[in-house]
């Protein structure tokens, strides 16, 4: 049962966004590939090392931010979220990955994505663009968007990476941005993407 507009359940969500988590774990994964111990880490944000082996838990999305940046601290991999984008399983992702993927069009799929992202992360308001070809654009909800960069970058990465996947193709976008900035041109990330990414932006897009 969904919790009624104004009551209780819904301000305290609105309070604290959670996420799925799938980002957290893939970075404890990444943590213990590298052997690191990532509990102390999770500890150090709040996070409870008994998620790890439980995906039905949800994350407070400013303690998973948190511990993201620790990780990427100690892996020292300033683009970790989106190194971890890459690879991971989509179907970690849950019915939200399905439900795009039976999409007949590109504008269809992340017209799900904007109707059922929330479920998987609801500090992230994802809203499809208007006009010709197909875009979408991510704004924070509950959470400041200056704290993050990994989080951003896996979203749009795992995005781009999905609606490849799709339609079969190696689609490059006509351009994509995010608002936290970066010195200089990161050329891995333009490799992946196919095109100069605007740091520094007033959006966090992504347009084909």
């Amino acid at each position: 049962m969904f919790p009624l507009p104004g009551s209780s359940t819904e301000r305290g969500r609105e309070q604290a966004p959670t996420t799925v988590g799938v980002l957290t774990r893939l970075a404890a994964a990444q943590l213990s590939a590298q052997g690191i111990d990532p509990e102390p880490r999770m500890i150090e944000a709040r996070l409870s090392p008994s998620l790890l082996g439980n995906p039905d838990e949800r994350v407070p999305v400013r303690r998973q931010i948190a511990f993201l940046n620790m990780a990427a601290d100690d892996l020292g991999d300033d683009l970790l979220g989106f190194h971890l984008a890459q690879s991971f399983d989509l179907r970690a992702l849950g019915f939200v990955h399905y439900i795009m993927a039976s999409a007949e069009t590109l504008a269809e799929a992340l017209t799900y994505q904007e109707l059922y992202g929330v479920s998987v992360n609801e500090a992230l308001k994802i809203r499809e663009g208007s006009g010709e070809g197909a875009s979408l654009e991510l704004s924070y909800a509950g959470v400041e968007r200056h704290l993050d960069r990994h989080q951003a970058e896996f979203w749009l990465t795992t995005t781009l990476r999905q609606c490849r996947l799709f339609t079969g193709r190696e689609l490059v976008p006509i351009s994509a941005s995010m608002i936290h900035s970066r010195p200089g041109r990161v050329a891995e990330m333009e490799r992946y993407f196919g095109l100069q990414i605007d740091f520094g932006a007033e959006l966090d897009l992504l347009a084909f």
